[in-house]
């Protein structure tokens, strides 16, 4: 009785992981024999307490993007880039990165938040827009 009891509940478990990893935007735990076919590029800039918008390639206050943000392949951004775990997940690394920059660039008092105009292709269809902002800096 206690094996049929630990199998099913094994079974149980391993099916809900793959179940939700469908939903889930970064698909932990989710099989698919053929991954999601999206590229993406974007354009980020400060905007400043004046209403400019200073590319972001540009160092400022001695910080430089591709130094502040290392991961998942968001530190070259004008090209296109493959969305390694689907534009999903891109698009929410994206926005914690716009987040943790703001967040972190205590030198930089010009700048009121950071934007991020992303361009997609999901699955090959497309193109799609979306304008993301990181949260607003102190004034």
């Amino acid at each position: 009785m206690r094996v049929r009891a630990f199998f099913v509940v094994a079974v149980s478990l391993q099916l809900f992981f793959v179940i939700r990893g469908y939903w889930d935007p970064h698909k932990r735990f989710a099989f698919q024999m053929f991954h999601e076919s999206s590229e993406w590029s974007a354009e980020v800039v400060r905007v400043t307490r004046d209403g400019k918008r200073v590319p972001i390639e540009q160092e400022f206050h001695g910080y430089k993007w591709a130094n502040l943000v290392r991961c998942c392949g968001l530190r070259h951004l004008r090209k296109m880039h493959d969305a390694e775990r689907g534009i999903g997940s891109t698009l929410i690394y994206f926005q914690n990165a716009l987040d943790w920059v703001a967040d972190n660039t205590p030198n930089d008092p010009d700048t009121r938040y950071y934007e991020a105009r992303v361009t997609y292709f999901k699955n090959r269809r497309g193109p799609f827009h979306r304008v993301m902002t990181s949260k607003r800096r102190l004034e």
